[in-house]
């Protein structure tokens, strides 16, 4: 449980200057901090089969689940299609995930990022196909 914790805290600590680098358009900075911010998602509890979710779990889920969010914005800023559609692939579990609550703005969301790519139809037919 401590060595859970630890990697919770690990990950805010990663978490909280990538989104300031996002939200501050430092995009470069911010594209090299999340391979490392993924990693440490690697580490969180609710990756193994079979657990019963936790608090500790769930703070897991929402705070990966921030990261995809914050990544796919990301990508769709840069224009990096590849990377889009990685990290949308990765965020499509936490909508559908019944462990989490549901995030009202998910569908807010997913519209917002297809506006980034307006002139990309095989993005707004991924969208409408594989995620809502």
């Amino acid at each position: 449980y401590i060595t859970a914790m630890s990697n919770l805290a690990s990950a805010v600590s990663l978490f909280e200057p990538f989104k300031l680098a996002y939200d501050n358009d430092n995009l470069e900075k911010a594209n090299s901090l999340l391979p490392k911010l993924k990693i440490e998602m690697t580490k969180f509890s609710f990756l193994l089969p079979g657990e019963n979710p936790t608090e500790q779990t769930k703070q897991e889920m929402l705070l990966a689940r921030s990261i995809l969010e914050t990544a796919t914005l990301l990508s769709a800023k840069m224009k990096n299609m590849d990377a889009f559609e990685r990290n949308i692939s990765q965020l499509k579990p936490y909508y559908q995930s019944a462990r989490l609550v549901k995030q009202p703005f998910s569908f807010v969301f997913l519209f917002y990022v297809s506006l980034c790519f307006s002139e990309a139809p095989q993005l707004k037919h991924m969208l409408l196909s594989n995620i809502l």
